[in-house]
């Protein structure tokens, strides 16, 4: 949507303007502050962000067709500024684009950063990669979130692992919809149980004989 990339771009300028000079601590700090603001956006606008996400459509009406805004309907929605062309919910849906492509800007100005300051320390940090598929790093964290063992939202949780782990998800709630339609969704699960439970067993013959 062009909309979305002219808030895109506008975002990146601002971050420019207030990016810290000769700063590499004083960066990263910028950086993470910005995340934090971006997420929390992102998460007043959680509904229709998973509606989009979920390629759900039995609110299209209701979101997308040529209607006049109305705060009784569309009251978690930004009001259009001009509602006659525009539906009452791409204002919002814009808003939503351009931030998460932001997210990714901000990853990877995040990633130059560490990477600047580990040479000039001359030091190489090397970070978690993780090893399995992108399928099953979406299925860890919603088994995470889910079982209420990280008091945290998804996609906030999402960011600090992608960045942890050195790996990057496109949309983990489409692949999680993905996820869904499998004839066994954890079996990614089911395999890390019996693997730990195997080392469980050989650790305690091992201390045995």
């Amino acid at each position: 949507m062009f909309s979305s990339e002219l808030l895109f771009l506008g975002l990146v300028l601002r971050y420019y303007q207030g990016k810290p000079k000769n700063n590499p601590k004083g960066v990263r700090v910028y950086i993470k502050d910005t995340r934090g603001s971006v997420n929390t956006l992102l998460a007043q606008y959680q509904e229709l962000h998973n509606y989009i996400e979920f390629k759900s459509i039995h609110l299209d009406q209701l979101y997308f067709s040529h209607r006049l805004y109305e705060a009784r309907l569309h009251g978690s929605l930004i009001i259009p500024i001009d509602p006659q062309f525009s539906s009452p919910a791409d204002p919002t849906l814009s808003l939503i684009l351009a931030n998460e492509k932001f997210l990714q800007f901000l990853r990877q100005e995040y990633a130059l950063v560490a990477d600047t300051n580990g040479s000039s320390n001359g030091k190489s940090r090397k970070s978690p990669k993780w090893l399995g598929s992108k399928t099953e790093f979406v299925l860890m964290l919603y088994a995470l979130i889910y079982y209420g063992i990280i008091d945290m939202e998804l996609n906030v949780l999402s960011t600090h692992a992608q960045q942890f782990f050195n790996i990057e998800i496109d949309n983990i709630y489409r692949t999680f919809n993905d996820i869904k339609r499998k004839k066994d969704p954890t079996e990614f699960l089911d395999k890390l149980k019996d693997n730990l439970n195997e080392r469980i067993r050989e650790e305690i013959e091992s201390n045995h004989a």
